[in-house]
């Protein structure tokens, strides 16, 4: 089973109200890291590069508004449950939120503990609709995914009889050690590994280089062209 960490974003050209949620869900979801944006381009932009959990969005924001924000979560992972909110009593988006799954409608202003019933119950949707989700990838599938969203950080690999380590860098691959194993060698004999369990640590810190030789060119027969 992969792990990766637990995000919500919450989007509002409010910076007051963005900064408001973001500090107190921070308080009661210690488990997920929360990440306040106020526009919907930086939304977009973020959303290319990390995967969420739940996604809060006004609708009503200059440029990119909460609808688009809505589509594309919609097309890109149609599990991830969506709140929009608004101050406009609108039927359309009302219906609009019944028409989509896992997506609900909020009306502003609201109470924070109502606010959070709803949140709740997006989570519970979220956590058994992604874990469904990661358990039908394998390996070289989860690389390829973070190859795409250029991650960086730290990757523990293990099986029932080995375990190894894939540092990240925008990316790609850039060491990795498996038993007495260093760089290119590490790399190939982690890929050959079934059932593994995988734990992701996001770190900034600098790693030195195993692999010189270009990991795409070693693996992308099999990896980067996983679909």
């Amino acid at each position: 089973m992969i792990c990766e960490p637990k995000r919500i974003l919450i989007v509002d050209d409010e910076e007051s109200l963005t900064w408001s949620i973001a500090k107190n869900l921070q308080k009661q979801y210690k488990d997920y890291e929360v990440y306040p944006m106020n526009s919907g381009e930086g939304a977009i932009k973020i959303l290319k590069r990390l995967s969420f959990n739940l996604v809060i969005s006004d609708i009503q924001m200059p440029g990119i508004d909460g609808l688009v924000i809505l589509d594309y979560v919609k097309k890109h992972s149609p599990n991830v449950p969506v709140i929009i909110m608004t101050s406009l009593d609108k039927s359309e988006i009302k219906d609009l939120a019944k028409k989509n799954s896992a997506t609900y409608y909020f009306e502003k202003p609201f109470e924070m503990g109502e606010f959070k019933k709803t949140i709740n119950e997006a989570l519970g949707i979220a956590k058994i609709q992604i874990k469904e989700e990661i358990q039908n990838l394998t390996l070289k599938e989860f690389i390829n995914r973070k190859y795409k969203k250029k991650f960086s950080g730290l990757v523990n690999v293990k099986n029932s009889y080995n375990s190894g380590v894939l540092h990240f860098q925008s990316g790609e691959i850039i060491h990795a050690m498996a038993g007495d194993l260093v760089g290119e060698l590490a790399l190939l004999n982690v890929l050959s590994w079934e059932k593994v369990i995988i734990e992701i640590k996001p770190t900034k810190k600098p790693i030195k280089k195993t692999i010189h030789y270009g990991w795409k060119l070693l693996v992308k027969d099999e990896l980067l062209t996983a679909q």
